[in-house]
């Protein structure tokens, strides 16, 4: 009977039909907003999908700053704060009025009884997001397929401007500023979707489509969707590819390279006809490359010569240092000698115009003209001493290089007799640029590669066709290499994805963006189209010493011509040079 009186009765029944009642409103009130909210409040990126658990993003950035959008907006928290309050105000009354009549052990179980009301309200509070995040994910699978169904379908893509065939691609990106221009050959699934539904990477888009769909999108069944074409090319200028073949290879790349070019530099490149690129399948490339050898042959020998010419001048300078520093003592002492006899002779002379009235205006004016000598004399002696002691410091510095020259030129010498025994073939290279116009690019016959190897490739060689002269074509080789793979990896980074980027001259690359921190990129790059070797040199000294100069060239020559066979020298060279100009 007093179980009965504890759990049952009229005031029971009304305390239970009031929980529930409260409890449904809470959760209809909050699914509602966190759904209204889900849909249309663009808060989030595609990012933030990464970051953290997403129903607690839901429920984190909830607010209810769109006011009439939402159904009672705060109503729930203030709901499940009441019925909290209800529970204990219900539990303590029971306890005070129940306290003498029952005793204190089934008192007590039913206090802890009803705790049990208080945490099915906090799961309910709690789970809400996750409930919320189930519907939403249902919602997303089904735009998912619909979407999937709608881009298989040519009228359908037609109908919202989906270019799925290689020449109309062409056509359009002919006349593109490629402004927004990106490829996605990696999860193409993914990002046909997400371009199709028009959720943009780096906008900000409600939680529902920057979040939940592009989660389904990232889980391994969304990779087993099927696309009906292999290229699609979107309005907002997305272009996706999964697999394509040699011909659309040898439309959609040099197309792309060119305007990728074009556009990044249209104020300095001089126009030029389009270039004669030739695909060759692997056995033919090989073939062409075979003809390349001579020419590598020819630099390597004229690095030799470089060389040894290098260290037979580094002896006349060191000998004519030795004779300035040899030559100090009696210079010095010439110096002292003139200025002791010139005190001697004039020192007085003030003193005795002054004694026999010459005459003010002359006595003044040899005053200052023996004033003047005085000067000159005393930084005759100066001089002789800062001769000595930059003869001093010159001679340090060029027998260090002349020791770095001679250790070079084994490494050198020996690069190229393992030369002579394996010539460089075409595994090591994807293209050349055959001056004047004239672009061979390997195309992988016996392995499918994407679209962004050719076009890595293409860059770098449009950069050397548009940068070519006959005229001033002298740069040195490390510069050249390093600086067109340099400006190619930018242009790059704008339109492919991070990981399709590649840097073919790792340490020229290196370099060269050491060497922007102090000659900007604004001034290197047209002395690197215009091939000025003289303009660069003027405009290296004037940060640095004609001497660090030197010493810039020879050790970026000695890197380019070392053999990959001995990497560890290479990263040497690469880190001696990055010293060298990190000094400014």
């Amino acid at each position: 009977m007093r179980i009965k009186t504890l759990f049952l009765g009229k005031i029971n029944y009304i305390f239970y039909s009031t929980f529930v009642l409260i409890n449904l409103l809470i959760y209809t009130i909050y699914s509602h907003n966190l759904t209204l909210f889900a849909l249309n409040v663009k808060q989030f990126t595609i990012a933030d999908s990464l970051k953290y658990y997403s129903s607690a993003q839901l429920s984190e950035k909830f607010n209810c700053s769109s006011g009439a959008n939402y159904l009672f907006c705060g109503l729930d928290t203030i709901l499940f704060i009441t019925v909290l309050l209800l529970i204990e105000v219900f539990a303590i009354n029971k306890f005070i009025k129940l306290r003498k009549k029952i005793k204190k052990l089934p008192l007590l179980l039913y206090l802890l009884t009803l705790q049990v009301f208080v945490i099915s309200v906090i799961l309910i509070f709690g789970y809400t997001p996750e409930i919320v995040l189930a519907e939403l994910t249902k919602r997303a699978s089904s735009e998912i397929k619909t979407s999937i169904e709608l881009l298989n379908k040519d009228d359908e893509r037609s109908k919202r401007g989906i270019l799925s065939s290689t020449d109309s691609i062409v056509k359009k990106l002919e006349m593109s500023s490629l402004d927004n221009f990106h490829i996605f050959e990696s999860s193409v699934q993914k990002e046909a979707i997400l371009s199709f539904l028009k959720i943009r990477r780096h906008e900000k888009d409600t939680f529902h489509r920057a979040i939940v769909i592009t989660y389904q999108l990232n889980l391994p069944e969304a990779q087993k969707i099927k696309l009906s074409s292999n290229i699609l090319l979107f309005p907002d200028d997305t272009l996706i590819i999964s697999k394509i073949d040699i011909k659309d290879i040898e439309k959609l790349a040099p197309i792309l390279a060119n305007r990728m070019v074009v556009l990044e530099f249209k104020d300095i490149i001089k126009s030029k006809p389009t270039p004669n690129i030739l695909f060759l399948n692997e056995i033919d490339y090989v073939v062409y490359q075979t003809r390349e050898e001579e020419r590598i042959k020819g630099e390597l020998r004229g690095h030799i010569a470089y060389l040894n010419n290098y260290i037979k001048e580094s002896d006349g300078i060191i000998q004519s240092n030795q004779n300035a520093i040899n030559s100090y003592p009696s210079n010095k002492q010439n110096a002292q000698k003139e200025y002791d006899d010139y005190i001697s002779r004039w020192g007085n002379w003030y003193d005795t115009c002054k004694n026999q009235s010459w005459g003010d205006s002359i006595c003044e004016e040899g005053k200052t003209t023996i004033e003047n000598s005085i000067k000159i004399l005393r930084g005759n002696m100066e001089m002789v001493e800062g001769n000595k002691n930059q003869a001093e410091q010159n001679l340090k510095l060029q027998i260090l290089y002349k020791d770095q020259a001679i250790k070079d030129l084994l490494i050198v010498e020996q690069n190229y007799q393992n030369f002579l025994k394996n010539p460089i073939t075409a595994e090591f290279q994807n293209g050349v640029f055959n001056p004047p116009e004239r672009i061979y690019i390997r195309f992988y016959d016996k392995e499918y590669k994407p679209l962004s190897i050719y076009l890595n490739t293409l860059l770098h060689e449009y950069l050397h066709y548009y940068s070519y002269n006959n005229v001033t074509n002298n740069l040195e080789r490390f510069l050249d290499e390093g600086i067109t793979d340099f400006l190619r990896v930018k242009i790059a980074s704008k339109y492919m994805e991070k990981k399709r980027v590649i840097i073919s001259y790792i340490y020229e690359v290196s370099i060269i963006e050491t060497l922007t921190k102090t000659i900007s990129e604004n001034k290197l790059v047209p002395l690197y189209i215009d091939k000025d070797s003289i303009g660069f040199q003027k405009t290296f000294v004037e940060h640095y010493s004609q001497l660090e100069y030197d010493n810039f060239i020879l050790k970026g020559k000695s890197l380019y011509y070392t053999s990959w066979n001995y990497a560890v020298v290479k990263k040497q060279y690469a880190e001696e040079i990055n010293k060298l100009l990190s000094k400014n």
